[in-house]
């Protein structure tokens, strides 16, 4: 261990929350056994860090109820978005192989995180607390070796009349002293411990692989009083462990961010005949490897570069540990032993907080694994997450990368409570380092599985198919496997619209535990958005009983004579203007026009002819438009022709024009020389005439005057003395004449 300075290293609390459900199988809970193992000083505190979800305050109490000599009495309260702080006095580390009553036991009137560090100058290491209801009874630990001091084991009893057994790792290189006995690898150790018991066995070799088992459920922790991991500076290293029953069989890796050294990692097995498969990205490069673990707690290490992205499948269930190396050539970074999470206990949400050194501030990153589909869904603090290094893994189906955090308090999580994601909290010093997984689902992977119906949120695997709440209650098939709604997750209570819960493109509103979705036009907001709005219940169309309701509105169909939306608009037939010569008044579905004077028709289109009675009794009919006139006979005038002409009406001015129909001629002329004419129009008519009877006359009496008879057709003896007189004047003029 290099350095001169001592820095002071807080633990703090993690609050990981993965679902905010009561009860959810995690890290979070309401009794905690936890214990501290020998650091390779006592000069500092140790320190626990607590916090809850709860938005009600919560009442803690942490005791060591068997550990008097300067014992641990204190209550505090601590709520959402808080985090409490307490020193524990050094004297509850362990020492040496040894067995003690320095168990530490956390209760909470609810649910709570707890994180816990184990700091001295230049040496610390941090662990997540398990909590009571998900530890186990089977349990492979992990260290590391070569060694600068002692490897570590502790186990902390929970109940009375533990019986308890430790099978020494195959491959551990020296002897474990305790209790006046020797135990070598391969060995096992029994032993019976109760509530609060501390149990810490030390070796100078290498315990990984070391097995624990026990008739009731223990917490066990391990690692090294202070160790390099390479060559280098050194470091505590600590983490308490998951048990055998939570290990999985995929797992995804990614490197320390801004080392160059590359990374350690340990693969033990839990079963007789394990296959692994290596498959990563290294830059452009592929990296596969295929190992073979004969039996359980057999293990293997492996050296990845700092650019590996690497998946690590197994055919039957494994336990993978990651360990930074020590700084080289002021490469900084002491090492740290870190917990990968199985992937199939990724969750959806995490809460924590970075810690500050004592002397100045660690950097902190948050290095993820997530679906590539998923990743624009990460928030940070509510805003989108904003990753410094993205790389793919083998496929490309997932992506991990790291982001680089700055002191303070952290809400990592997926807008979607089904959409789950792995998580690990590194931070490097000068010559200090810490690391540890940001939480995980705990539910028991590793057991034979019983299918059962399942509550919302519940955390376990209710379909049998390795994964834990992968479903929303919403009708649809979320994971894919045919079912429906068959393991399901609960929305964030305390941030509902992280759940995503308006749909069709609605728009999430908070207000505290509650939200509103506020709806493209025409989706419900009472039904999240989800259906449309039938817009025809409100009978919008008066004039019409046909409503057809479409997204975001309605159509009315019709009725002849009217239009518009909402069908109440009359129809103005008249805005055509069909009526040509008159006036248009609109009906419903028609018009009417009103006709001017001397029109008609459906439009007014015709003239009407006012010669078609004929109105002109004596002359010619001429048609107007509402009138007639009349081109009068001679000697006719009047409107309509009926009215004789006198001569008085030749004095008139009128009287330009005079027709003689003898000689059918118009003489413009005055109305004097106009009757002159006329005259004498008539008195060539009567000598004309008198010249056809007499000469008709003649003709006859000579006819009958050889018939013996009067010449004269009108010859009649009644006519008497006139007669003759008539006769010999006749014949007198003849024969003078002649």
């Amino acid at each position: 261990m290099d350095g001169a300075t001592a820095l002071t290293l807080g633990i703090f609390l993690l609050s990981v929350i993965p679902s905010y459900v009561h009860g959810l199988m995690d890290n979070r809970g309401t009794k905690f056994v936890l214990g501290f193992m020998e650091n390779f000083q006592a000069t500092l505190f140790s320190e626990l860090f607590i916090t809850t979800s709860k938005s009600l305050p919560v009442s803690v109490n942490i005791t060591s109820p068997r550990w008097h000599t300067s014992g641990m009495h204190l209550s505090l309260t601590v709520v959402s978005g808080t985090v409490e702080q307490v020193n524990i006095s050094s004297s509850l580390r362990m020492t040496g192989s040894s067995l003690s009553s320095k168990g530490l036991l956390i209760e909470a009137s609810d649910e709570i995180v707890v994180y816990g560090f184990n700091k001295e100058p230049f040496s610390n290491d941090a662990f997540l607390g398990i909590p009571c209801d998900v530890i186990g009874s089977e349990y492979y630990v992990t260290a590391y070796f070569p060694s600068f001091f002692s490897s570590e084991i502790l186990v902390v009893g929970v109940s009375n009349a533990t019986s308890l057994q430790i099978k020494l790792s195959e491959t551990l290189q020296s002897l474990v002293y305790f209790q006046g006995g020797n135990f070598s690898k391969g060995q096992w150790i029994n032993f019976t411990v109760d509530a609060y018991d501390t149990l810490q066995l030390q070796s100078a070799g290498d315990v990984t692989g070391t097995f624990i088992k026990s008739d009731k459920p223990v917490s066990v922790f391990s690692g090294n009083v202070l160790t390099a991991v390479g060559n280098g500076t050194a470091d505590h290293l600590a983490e308490q462990h998951i048990s055998v029953d939570k290990w999985g069989k995929s797992y995804a890796t990614v490197p320390i961010p801004e080392r160059i050294v590359g990374d350690y990692f340990r693969l033990i097995a839990s079963e007789h005949h394990t296959k692994v498969v290596v498959q990563g990205l290294d830059g452009s490069f592929q990296h596969t490897e295929t190992l073979t673990l004969s039996k359980p707690g057999d293990w293997v290490q492996r050296h990845f570069s700092s650019s590996l992205y690497a998946f690590i499948t197994s055919d039957k269930p494994i336990y993978v540990v990651q360990y930074s190396l020590s700084q080289v050539n002021r490469n900084m970074a002491d090492p740290s032993m870190i917990i990968i999470p199985p992937m199939e206990l990724y969750a959806a949400h995490y809460v924590f907080t970075t810690p500050k050194s004592a002397t100045g501030s660690y950097d902190s990153y948050f290095m993820f694994v997530v679906k590539k589909v998923d990743l624009d869904g990460l928030r940070i603090n509510g805003l989108p997450l904003n990753a410094t290094e993205i790389r793919e893994f083998p496929g490309g189906e997932y992506v991990g990368g790291h982001v680089p955090l700055s002191e303070g308090t952290y809400d990592i999580r997926h807008i979607s409570p089904i959409c789950v994601f792995g998580g690990v909290l590194y931070g490097r010093g000068w010559f200090e380092t810490y690391g540890f997984a940001t939480g995980m689902r705990l539910t028991s992977i590793n057991e034979p599985c019983i299918q059962n119906s399942q509550s919302p949120g519940d955390g376990l695997d209710n379909d049998c198919d390795r994964k834990i709440d992968e479903e929303i209650e919403n009708n649809q098939d979320d994971d894919g496997d045919g079912l429906i709604d068959e393991d399901c997750a609960k929305p964030y209570q305390d941030r509902p619209c992280f759940a995503t819960p308006c749909y069709n493109g609605g728009t999430c509103v908070e207000s505290g535990a509650n939200y509103t979705c506020t709806c493209i036009h025409g989706y419900d907001p009472a039904s999240d958005c989800r259906s449309t709005i039938d817009f025809c219940l409100r009978n919008p169309c008066p004039h019409t009983k046909v409503c057809l309701p479409h997204l975001g509105g309605f159509t009315c169909v019709c009725t002849a004579g009217f239009t518009g939306t909402d069908c109440t608009s009359d129809i103005d037939e008249c805005a055509s203007s069909p009526c040509i010569h008159g006036n248009c008044t609109d009906n419903v579905n028609g018009y009417r026009c009103l006709c001017d004077a001397g029109y008609a028709g459906l439009h007014c289109e015709s003239n009407v002819d006012e010669c078609a009675s004929s109105p002109c009794i004596h002359g010619n009919c001429t048609d107007d438009v509402n009138s007639f006139h009349c081109s009068c006979d001679v000697g006719f005038s009047g409107i309509t022709c009926t009215s004789t002409v006198s001569s008085s009406e030749c004095s008139s001015s009128n009287c330009n024009v005079v027709r003689c129909s003898i000689f059918n001629l118009q003489l413009g002329t005055a109305c004097y020389y106009a009757w002159v004419s006329c005259l004498l129009s008539a008195l060539v008519l009567a000598t004309l005439s008198f010249c056809v009877i007499f000469i008709y006359g003649i003709k006859k009496r000579q006819r009958l005057s050889k018939e013996q008879r009067s010449p004269f057709p009108f010859e009649d003896t009644t006519l008497g003395e006139s007669k003759k007189r008539f006769d010999f004047n006749v014949f007198r003029q003849n024969g003078n004449k002649s």
